[in-house]
């Protein structure tokens, strides 16, 4: 489209004021007649003759520099939340379970057995414990891992079954007659007279069995036993002879001998959590404790079961003394897990 400009041979004394780059020219106008529109090119040419030349002056002129790395405030590097104690190792424990074909370790399962693991490495129960069962997955593969270093070699005392055994969400059920799993914990590689514990979770007090034996291994007269006489009386020995700890009535749940010294008050039987019955130690060497405990029967020197159990065991395990608060600490955390997996007894 073409502008209109004013005709500067009209003689009339009519102006219109006309501008251009800011500037103004006066021109006489009467009519106005049409022209064409201007080139980029000549419309840049007309801009460049209007612009004055840049000309940088360092007194009239600031340079502003952009701001570098030394200009910004450092920005803070997040401190990571440390992993709770306990929970690399329950971990490490319920993928064994879950790899093995376990089932039911839902999200609260996982973190209820966290807390588990967390309060034995809190409460110091944990360099306590050889070996112990948590008895999860509801399977014979996923059930005999070493809750303590769950892989699957006899030298990680992963349990080695014989004989008939049933598996399922409560735990580990011998048969009564021949079934029992080897531990493969030899109890001379780290107690002494003075020191070991046997415990476990069992189900039920109700036995078809005379004197079952829910864990251990005997030597002639050198015993490290935890059993019951029928479904009365809680029984025991570390390193002597068995026990029969008076009138007191066997309950179901956690059950635990254990032994830290050479007096008498050292060596308690303990029933969910509470001390039950001391008992007067055996003192002399245990030099034939070379055989590994058993779980559902005792290890009878070396040749096989003997004095099998039918009850179901939900946590068992193997360790050094422990005194009465710990084995109170650990009673109360290992029911705490049974509550969690439904299977508890109290």
């Amino acid at each position: 489209m073409s502008k209109l400009r004013p005709n500067r041979k009209s003689g009339l004394g009519q102006y219109v004021k006309h501008g251009i780059l800011g500037k103004q020219k006066v021109y006489r106008n009467t009519e106005f007649e049409r022209v064409p529109e201007l080139t980029d090119e000549e419309k840049n040419r007309l801009l460049n003759e209007k612009l004055k030349p840049y000309t940088y002056d360092p007194r009239k002129h600031k340079v502003v520099r952009a701001a570098g790395p030394k200009d910004l405030a450092p920005t803070p590097t997040p401190t990571p939340t440390p992993t709770p104690t306990g929970y690399t190792e329950a971990d490490a424990y319920l993928t064994a379970v879950v790899d093995a074909g376990g089932t039911g370790i839902t999200p609260t399962i996982s973190a209820a057995t966290r807390t588990f693991y967390n309060s034995l490495m809190v409460d110091g129960l944990w360099d306590k414990l050889i070996s112990f069962y948590p008895f999860m997955g509801g399977t014979a593969a996923s059930h005999k891992f070493n809750g303590k270093n769950p892989v699957d070699t006899d030298a990680g005392y992963r349990l080695t079954y014989y004989g008939g055994l049933t598996h399922d969400s409560d735990g580990l059920t011998p048969n009564g007659s021949n079934g029992y799993a080897d531990t493969h914990v030899l109890p001379l590689d780290y107690i002494d007279v003075n020191n070991g514990s046997l415990g476990t979770y069992i189900q039920t007090t109700a036995t078809t069995k005379s004197y079952p034996c829910e864990i251990g291994t005997t030597y002639y007269n050198q015993q490290m036993l935890l059993r019951s006489k029928n479904n009365a009386n809680l029984l025991g020995s570390l390193y002597a002879g068995w026990n029969n700890p008076g009138t007191s009535p066997l309950l179901d749940g956690m059950i635990v001998i254990s032994r830290t010294s050479g007096d008498a008050a050292d060596t308690g039987y303990y029933q969910q959590g509470s001390l039950t019955y001391t008992n007067a130690p055996n003192t002399s060497p245990i030099t034939g404790m070379v055989y590994p405990v058993f779980i559902g029967a005792a290890n009878l020197r070396g040749a096989g079961g003997n004095d099998y159990s039918d009850r179901t065991q939900s946590f068992t395990f193997v360790g050094l003394g422990l005194t009465s608060s710990e084995v109170s600490n650990l009673s109360s955390a290992v029911n705490t897990l049974q509550v969690a997996l439904s299977r508890n007894t109290y």
